[in-house]
């Protein structure tokens, strides 16, 4: 027998997540030594024509590098970062374009 009297209520206990919507694949984006101890090597591809800015975030969120990229140095599709100086860590380097379309990888700092 069905003693219940009132509406049943369903709540969700745990939300996935959604992507962030502005983060989107610059082709080929490599990192590497990582993890790294002196110098960072950073390759990459991409089909727009565009100015590339790089950061470089520890996991606060904290600033530790920035540079824009410029039409020259894109063709190469590689830059070399000196993070001999940065603390031990988990970093993010981010990727931008002028269009606003970006990509994010991470590497470890030794």
């Amino acid at each position: 027998m069905d003693d219940c009297d009132g509406d049943i209520i369903i709540r969700q206990s745990e939300q996935k997540e959604e992507p962030e919507a502005d983060l989107v694949e610059i082709d080929n984006v490599i990192l590497y030594p990582n993890p790294v101890r002196d110098q960072l090597q950073v390759q990459f591809t991409f089909d727009k024509q565009s100015p590339i800015a790089m950061e470089i975030t520890d996991v606060y969120g904290r600033s530790y590098y920035k540079m824009n990229v410029s039409k020259a140095e894109e063709q190469q599709g590689w830059k070399r970062i000196d993070v001999s100086r940065m603390p031990r860590g988990v970093y993010s380097l981010e990727l931008s374009l002028s269009d606003g379309s970006k990509t994010r990888k991470k590497f470890i700092v030794e």
